[in-house]
């Protein structure tokens, strides 16, 4: 009897063993494909099947090698939960007429209490393009929405509290929508957008946020690690969208004033990866820059009743551009190279009496920009650039505006941060 009850202890004990491993198929551009192998072609090709039922062939001169791996315990069960701090910079741009804009910086710390649910509260510092500051003290809840079948996490940061600067104090309420990009097991990268209120006295007044950041939270065993499904292997091919963030300094005649650094801006992109390391496509684009008060003197008319004295102006343009991307190598970190070209359409507003117009003449621009590039997960990249943009003079035929030079240029050089994921849709 004991001779059979070890028997039958054998025979499952390796049962479980046979399902619990599974085939893993390792690629040179470091993609890991974990399923089941189908067929295989010795020194020609392999076809493996995953999980989800989706069927890859690679030749074997893309294969680096071929193992049997445990298979993870759950199909998708992160077991995510503990301290996580934060670092987060970026932009405010003022919805008011002639209200400015803001850079902002902060940390945070709270606990993340599962898959779906965080608690934590944070500080912080706004430097004003007017030279102001302010120092915002926050209660932080956060909803994840993780999806399906990647690593990426949809998350709602809402806050609220007080915001201290000299002379009194403001309420504020913020609700932004983001993105949160795994970089590591203990490091993720966020990146999002969305609407700040504040309030004191009985006015209010609000501004689009533009926030990046850096998360870090303890991932020292399997219970706090994070555990997904197969992951996608790396397309080589399809639709491509992007979101970047930059901050420069001018090299033309518009200077930003009181030394806050300018022009800052966002890009939205659309393009298509057509090979492992080509990719292109077009975008939008919004930049701002407060501007020196000796660039502009203000003629007096009827409806602008200015007496020969010059005011700080915000100007701000969009872009409209074309753009290619080449990642020099297909490895999982490379030098990355993007030539960008398009057009500016103008905007200026006056602060002082919150008066702005349309500038009618537009400039074109070229913008060369070299960078590194992560491959985050196997589809996701997080892109680090220095470029610099190269602008024609702007000509300005407004009837009540003079300048002190008959034209005026918003060349700059940059540092941008951008974050972009191929998708399956066209893909081959």
């Amino acid at each position: 009897m004991r001779k059979l009850i070890l028997f039958v202890l054998l025979l499952w004990s390796g049962s479980m063993i046979a399902q619990t491993l599974q085939e893993t198929v390792y690629l040179k551009n470091s993609s890991v494909i974990k399923g089941e192998i189908i067929e295989q072609i010795p020194n020609q090709s392999i076809k493996i099947k995953t999980k989800d039922g989706n069927i890859f062939v690679y030749k074997m001169d893309e294969v680096e090698k071929i193992a049997k791996e445990q298979a993870p315990v759950s199909d998708f069960n992160r077991l995510y939960n503990g301290v996580e701090a934060n670092i987060d910079m970026g932009a405010l741009i003022s919805t008011q007429s002639g209200g400015g804009s803001s850079f902002l910086g902060g940390i945070g710390i709270g606990k993340r209490f599962n898959d779906n649910l965080y608690l934590g509260g944070g500080a912080g510092i706004n430097l004003s393009s007017g030279g102001g500051k302010a120092f915002p003290v926050y209660i932080n809840p956060k909803i994840y929405f993780p999806f399906e079948n990647s690593k990426l996490d949809l998350f709602l940061d809402a806050r609220g509290g007080m915001s201290f600067f000299d002379g009194g104090h403001a309420g504020l309420a913020e609700l932004l929508l983001g993105i949160q990009i795994p970089v590591s097991r203990t490091t993720d990268f966020n990146v999002g957008a969305g609407y700040l209120m504040s309030f004191s006295d009985g006015n209010t007044s609000g501004a689009i946020a533009i926030k990046t950041g850096i998360g870090f939270h303890s991932s020292t065993n399997s219970v706090s690690a994070r555990i997904h499904k197969d992951p996608v292997p790396t397309r080589d091919n399809g639709i491509q969208l992007g979101i970047e963030g930059s901050l420069g300094k001018s090299l033309g005649t518009v200077e930003s004033v009181y030394g806050v650094p300018g022009p800052y801006g966002i890009n939205l992109t659309l393009g298509y990866k057509t090979n492992p390391q080509l990719s292109f496509g077009g975008g939008f684009g919004f930049d701002l820059i407060k501007e020196s008060p000796d660039m502009f003197s203000v003629k007096a008319n009827q409806e602008l009743p200015i007496y020969g004295k010059d005011y700080e102006n915000d100007i701000y343009w969009y872009s409209f551009m074309l753009y290619g991307n080449y990642r020099l190598t297909n490895n999982r970190l490379s030098p990355v190279f993007n030539l960008i070209g398009g057009i500016k359409k103008y905007r200026i507003e006056q602060q002082e009496y919150h008066y702005g117009y349309n500038v009618s003449n537009v400039s074109y621009f070229i913008s060369p920009e070299a960078g590194l590039s992560l491959r985050t997960t196997n589809n996701s990249y997080i892109e680090l650039k220095v470029g610099a943009n190269l602008s024609t003079p702007l000509k300005v035929s407004e009837p009540h505006i003079t300048f002190v030079d008959d034209k005026i240029t918003t060349s700059s050089v940059y540092v941008k941060i951008g974050f972009a994921h191929t998708f399956k849709w066209l893909s081959k």
